[in-house]
């Protein structure tokens, strides 16, 4: 009897990671299909130029599991002489990536210490894995008997790409976002001043100090740059409170820049522009980067957006792995912010709005919330 429940539960673990494959799966080929044409040959981005890089545009792509591998492979079938690394380049020029994982990691049962096979699954992982995971593995790599111009290559990969996201999160105020990027990153490279500096840096600003303190006490006790975030973190803590009372103790007066908001069932939209594609979405002041459903996305003309990796993001669903794009511009009322990161999520996560207006965006206004009467109000930052 124990053995059957053992067996009905596996069955039905079974059965709902199959029904989560065929809705992620969806998504993935969709987006896939929609930014085929930005695809580049090299793992890298360009947003910023990284000690004087002049880097390539990343197309789309999605965090990706064995099932989705095994699923991909299945419409890409090996030569009859079997997995080799001709058949393996193949799928790397044709940017099958998911193929690519599946078959890589068979051929490198059988030839472990092939390091050109081992770089093939780096870039592999650097287009299915969220970033950091890709970046970790990277690391790895540079511990194995690589050429010069292989660590050359991979060092690259990781200083263009750890800058690019640190300086877009940090602009977006993204912090959560930044800490999960960067925790991994720190445990595998933990004397990377770097890092250190912004991950403590995003700890403080989501007022996680202890985090913050036993980060930095992994520098020098003298450290300026060390010394310059504790003062701005502590004095930003104790200005809080009373910056916090002005923001909601503002009057009903014709505010300068209000951005209009809809009521509804208690919930605040607003409509936006997203590179000239109009959208409805709901404030969220709880969520710190702007998200937009994929079928809002895929109306966006292509060179008006940027891929800048895949990260794991909770949604009510739970936890999904999802791209993040920079968008050339969002405009609202009559603002306009250039350069905002967003978030591309199923169209069937969103239920009547197109997306959420994140703190990246909201940042860059005051937000004013009548308790008594539940009237919010949205306007220009002076």
């Amino acid at each position: 009897m124990k053995s059957l429940l053992i067996w009905l539960l596996i069955a039905s673990l079974s059965l709902n990671a199959y029904l989560l494959w065929v809705d992620s799966h969806d998504t993935k080929e969709k987006l896939n299909t929609r930014m085929e044409g930005q695809r580049s040959d090299e793992p890298v981005s360009s947003v910023v130029s990284a000690n004087d890089y002049t880097l390539e545009e990343l197309p789309n792509t999605n965090n990706t599991d064995g099932g989705l591998e095994q699923n991909a492979a299945q419409n890409v079938s090996p030569p009859p002489e079997g997995i080799t690394m001709a058949f393996l380049q193949s799928l790397k020029k044709a940017q099958k990536y998911e193929s690519l994982a599946f078959y890589v990691r068979g051929y490198l049962r059988e030839h472990p210490q092939d390091i050109d096979a081992l770089m093939l699954e780096a870039h592999a992982y650097y287009y299915t894995q969220p970033l950091s995971v890709a970046l970790v593995n990277y690391y790895g790599l540079r511990d194995a008997l690589i050429s010069d111009a292989q660590l050359a290559e991979i060092n690259k990969i990781i200083d263009v790409n750890t800058t690019r996201i640190i300086q877009q999160f940090s602009g977006d105020g993204s912090w959560d976002l930044l800490a999960n990027f960067l925790e991994p990153l720190v445990q595998v490279d933990p004397l990377n001043r770097r890092y250190l500096i912004a991950l403590a840096k995003a700890y403080g600003m989501q007022q996680q100090t202890v985090l913050m303190e036993n980060v930095l006490a992994s520098l020098l006790p003298n450290d300026p740059r060390a010394m310059r975030l504790r003062e701005s973190i502590y004095q930003s803590a104790n200005n809080e409170t009373s910056i916090t009372e002005d923001v909601f103790d503002v009057s009903e007066q014709t505010l300068e820049g209000e951005v209009p908001l809809i009521a509804r069932r208690g919930q605040f939209y607003t409509q936006v522009e997203i590179a000239a594609v109009k959208a409805e979405l709901l404030v969220d002041t709880g969520a710190s980067t702007t998200a937009i459903a994929e079928s809002i996305f895929n109306q966006i003309d292509i060179k008006d957006t940027s891929y800048l990796g895949t990260f794991n993001v909770q949604t009510a669903g739970g936890k999904v792995s999802s791209p993040l794009y920079r968008i050339t511009e969002l405009s609202l009322g009559d603002q306009s912010l250039k350069n905002i990161a967003v978030m591309v999520l199923s169209t069937e996560n969103m239920q009547n709005f197109d997306g959420l207006l994140g703190m990246n965006v909201i940042q860059h206004f005051n937000v004013t919330l009548d308790q008594a009467t539940g009237n919010m109000r949205m306007y220009k930052s002076k």
